[in-house]
């Protein structure tokens, strides 16, 4: 087991103004897990990006990464919000950084969940990753770890099939 990575949104200063809302994210065995504590803006959005970045750069880590996403408190977001998290998963995807799978853990007590959730999962499918949303974290877990295991062997076929 590797040595889990740690970091915050709020350890990064974006701009003249703090994020609003919080992501503390951990990365482990190639799964990145986010725990989201909205509303959020959009110096969260490019915060996020950063300490994700940074993170995954820290621990030398390649090779295909999924994420398991916890949303509380709220999920409200305005939609230049949305389209700023779009485009930045959709330039990870173009740098060759999109991740397997995003798998969501969110419970209906989340402010505005009913409204933002449709939204959300559609930037990471315009992106091309696929996403579910589930209500336990092993499930969440299990079906992140089936995705890693297909890239995976998919990247050792091709690397078969180059040599």
């Amino acid at each position: 087991m590797e040595k889990a990575l740690i970091g915050s949104t709020d350890d990064v200063l974006i701009g003249a103004f703090r994020p609003h809302g919080r992501v503390d994210i951990r990365i482990e065995n190639s799964i990145i897990y986010s725990d989201a504590h909205g509303p959020f803006n959009i110096e969260l959005v490019h915060a996020l990006v950063r300490i994700q970045h940074r993170l995954v750069a820290q621990g030398n880590i390649a090779g295909p990464l999924g994420e398991v996403i916890r949303i509380s408190d709220s999920a409200l977001a305005g939609r230049n919000v949305v389209d700023i998290l779009t485009k930045a998963l959709e330039r990870m995807r173009q740098e060759g950084r999109s991740r397997v799978g995003a798998a969501f853990l969110i419970g209906l007590e989340v402010e505005g969940i009913s409204i933002m959730l449709p939204t959300i999962l559609s930037c990471y499918t315009k992106a091309g990753i696929p996403n579910r949303v589930f209500e336990k974290v092993d499930d969440a877990e299990n079906w992140i770890r089936s995705l890693l295991d297909a890239a995976r062997e998919q990247a050792l076929s091709a690397k078969a099939v180059s040599d």
